[in-house]
């Protein structure tokens, strides 16, 4: 696939500064012939250069201004109202401030030229006597802005206005009848926009609880249960039965829990959802978890600092082995696996997973999903791939002593496996997987390393505030009690719905046994004491990087202590 024009500078600075290889420009031009993707997310997705790095280059090509952050540029409404919400959605820019008769406005893509006379049109039409400047602005930058200033508040208030409009629409259609048509357009309608709320709060799950008196609706957001709308116990039937129609299950069986998939479209983002069922005292329980399918990130994006990205890299370089990721359910396991597995060369190895389910689809990898009903297990299925000549392979998650053994077999036949486990620590991992009755020569000469981690809330960037620690917060930081700190507590503004928290970072611990780790296992010392030589030998545990991430203002110490399995 030949580069555009315009490309064409910006690949030959790239390989000229030697930020990229020709390699990987061939990864990143067959995988933009799949999806469609500019090159320069590509490259940036698949961890091969910084996104700082794209658009410095970009900005010193078109000799543009780059604005690395919109904290602290508060946009005026008469600002705001300059570009409706669909335009700026679709030229994926923002209009910032007007100084002397000048309008700037944040572009995510300076080489957009379509979008700049889109911009320079729409102001000629609103007020011809400003003038536009451009300047660069990340993508990330740019959607968090239009999130908060054209969606927020305006988007979230319309939808719980409409449902409770079509509340009232379906309870009308109702009168005189027992229950209504799962398929009529007014239920429909209403079970759409509770599935749109979710996708609005950036919910991970979307719970539907029946409580007899009436069905609430909660959406976990950042990890906590949210109250959504409540719906009237007439219409619970209707609901229940639209959303098992959609994930094409059995209706008419509500004595057993089944499980489902609902292919969904919001505002021309791709999502799946995986809807639960389970039996209860009044009637069924329903738990949809939302996936975002092409919502990937790579590795320099997901909270890893300089040092654990690097040794990460490196673990995941090799030829053999075996990386594990240990956390509890929703703890961003499956998240970081992907982000490896999209930074390795798809096209020079071969990359198969087996998973349970296949969450999100990466191009020129082989998935392939478990059907316990058939037999086809992570054992099976790691057995079967074996003869397909893999170099990495992911398995979903190690949960029996069969799949235990087929990973370490594995990774001592000359094959590097990533995989999961349920474990509290890193170095919990390797009881566990003797449990397993894993022999534990044979563990300590294949594992590469151990990443356990938790998600903890970011602070909300628009209204923290600092404060100075007293004297138990600088203790738990490490220092004299006497010592004060300067660390951030949440406030809540209406771009964090008020609890003063937006979106999660991930606090990890990074277990990676050398020759004297080694020994060590092989001595079979406790956990406690494997953990101290570890940390005098510099590895990072959870309470050291969730120390660094609330003295750089990421997250409160409270919020730390509520994830951490150790305070």
């Amino acid at each position: 696939m030949a580069i555009s024009t315009k490309m064409t500078k910006l690949v030959d600075n790239l390989i000229a500064l030697r930020c990229v290889t020709p390699q990987q420009i061939e990864v990143a031009l067959a995988e933009q012939k799949q999806t469609h993707e500019s090159l320069g997310k590509i490259l940036v997705n698949r961890g091969f250069i910084t996104e700082e790095t794209l658009t410095s280059l970009l900005c010193l090509d078109l000799d543009i201004e780059h604005l690395p952050t919109l904290e602290g540029i508060e946009i005026a409404p008469e600002v705001i109202k300059l570009f409706p919400p669909e335009f700026v959605v679709k030229y994926k820019c923002i209009p910032l401030y007007i100084q002397e008769g000048e309008l700037t406005v944040g572009l995510s893509n300076p080489y957009d030229i379509v979008a700049m006379d889109a911009i320079n049109d729409m102001i000629r039409n609103t007020d011809e006597s400003l003038i536009v400047k451009c300047v660069s602005v990340s993508e990330d930058e740019v959607l968090k802005a239009i999130d908060g200033y054209y969606f927020d508040k305006t988007k979230k208030e319309a939808l719980d206005e409409s449902i409770q409009e079509t509340i009232q629409r379906c309870l009308k259609d109702l009168e005189g009848a027992t229950d209504m048509d799962a398929s009529s357009l007014p239920v429909q309608t209403l079970v759409d926009q509770l599935l749109a709320l979710g996708a609005a709060w950036k919910a991970s799950d979307i719970h539907i609880n029946p409580l007899g008196s009436h069905v609430q609706m909660r959406y976990r957001v950042d990890g906590i249960l949210c109250s959504g709308p409540s719906i009237p116990t007439e219409l619970q039937n209707s609901i229940i039965s639209r959303i098992k129609l959609m994930a094409k299950l059995n209706i008419s069986e509500r004595r057993l829990p089944q499980d489902g998939k609902i292919s969904f479209k919001q505002e021309k983002v791709d999502i799946d959802l995986r809807v639960s069922t389970m039996p209860i005292t009044h009637g069924e329980n329903i738990v949809i978890r939302i996936l975002e399918k092409n919502k990937l990130f790579s590795l320099r994006s997901i909270g890893f600092n300089r040092e654990m990205l690097r040794n990460i890299e490196n673990i995941i370089s090799k030829n053999f082995g075996l990386f594990l990721v240990t956390g509890p359910t929703g703890s961003g396991k499956s998240t970081s696996l992907y982000s490896c597995l999209k930074s390795l060369n798809a096209i020079e190895k071969n990359i198969v997973t087996i998973e349970d389910p296949v969450e999100y689809q990466l191009p020129f990898i082989r998935q392939s999903q478990v059907n316990h009903t058939i037999g086809y297990t992570f054992a099976t299925g790691l057995r079967a791939f074996l003869r397909h000549d893999p170099n990495v392979i992911l398995v979903g998650e190690i949960r029996d002593r069969e799949t235990a053994e087929m990973a370490v077999h594995a990774a001592q036949t000359g094959h590097l496996v990533l995989s999961t486990l349920h474990t509290n620590t890193a170095i919990g991992a390797i009881p566990r997987l003797l449990y397993m009755e894993i022999d534990l020569f044979m563990l300590t000469s294949i594992l590469n390393g151990v990443l356990a981690q938790r998600l903890a809330r970011s602070l909300c960037p628009y209204c923290k505030e600092s404060y100075l620690s007293n004297p138990q917060e600088s203790e738990w930081l490490g220092y004299p009690p006497e010592q004060q700190l300067k660390i951030y507590r949440q406030v809540g503004c209406k771009k964090c719905k008020g609890n003063g928290y937006r979106g999660r970072r991930a606090i990890y611990e990074l277990f990676m046994p050398d020759d004297e780790v080694r020994s060590l296992m092989l001595q079979r010392v406790d956990e406690i004491e494997l953990k101290k030589f570890c940390i005098a030998k510099g590895m990072t545990f959870f309470k050291q990087d969730a120390r660094a991430k609330v003295l750089d203002g990421t997250t409160t110490i409270l919020e730390a202590m509520r994830v951490l399995p150790e305070h």
